[in-house]
């Protein structure tokens, strides 16, 4: 193997000396593009062109978009939802600590400036949202963004700590949709485990916990 591209932040030198790695998120492919997405503690959200990434350049120049997207770390992947402009356009989601789950509308080459929606919750602890998408192709109110979060205590530092599996509207994600905290007695899975996304499966969601099960939900028969 030999190593044939890569890319280096501009501002790496205090990005090292202040613990804030650049991919804790991990990178995304967009679907149907030539683009990466990641992003890591600092908040910020990188768009590179994965044919090519540019190495390093003092001002950035390279990078396709660069935006502050979390107040606090990304640590889950960003997800999107691809969809035709006449289906309302494609989105891409972020969840950070200490902030919302917000959704950007994709232009192409770049998100928006700001979000076209979020949800209530404004600082959710650490790590903030562990996302997953499931929908329809872009079919209209099929799309369902999915989410496990730690509800209490200090999943950095002190696991293991309760989590709860949260549904939103992809289309707008001020809309929850459901919690498995509505009725815990029937729905609760036990401990968050970091960093791992609930799976998708035919018409089940499969979340891993730290609580030595698995838990799997589906529809009321």
């Amino acid at each position: 193997m030999r190593l044939v591209d890569w890319f280096t932040a501009a501002n790496w030198s205090s990005l090292d000396s202040g613990d804030l790695d650049l991919s804790s998120s991990g990178p995304m492919l967009i679907p149907g593009t030539k683009l990466l997405a990641g992003g890591g503690k600092s908040g910020d959200l990188y768009i590179l062109n994965s044919n090519n990434l540019g190495k390093f350049n003092a001002n950035d120049s390279q990078v396709v978009q660069k935006e502050q997207v979390s107040a606090g770390s990304l640590r889950g992947g960003p997800v999107f939802w691809k969809r035709s402009a006449e289906a309302g356009g494609s989105l891409l989601y972020v969840w950070g600590t200490n902030d919302g789950l917000k959704a950007y509308p994709f232009y192409g080459t770049t998100i928006a400036a700001n979000p076209s929606a979020q949800d209530g919750n404004p600082a959710q602890i650490f790590p903030g949202g562990i996302l997953a998408l499931s929908a329809d192709g872009e079919q209209h109110g099929s799309g369902v963004l999915w989410a496990t979060i730690a509800t209490s205590g200090d999943a950095n530092d002190n696991p293991p700590v309760p989590g709860a599996l949260q549904a939103f509207d992809a289309e707008n994600v001020a809309n929850e949709l459901w919690s498995s905290t509505t009725n815990p007695s029937r729905d609760n899975y036990g401990n968050f485990e970091k960093f791992v996304p609930p799976l998708i499966v035919n018409g089940k969601v499969y979340v891993a916990t730290s609580s030595d099960q698995l838990a799997v939900y589906g529809l009321m028969q």
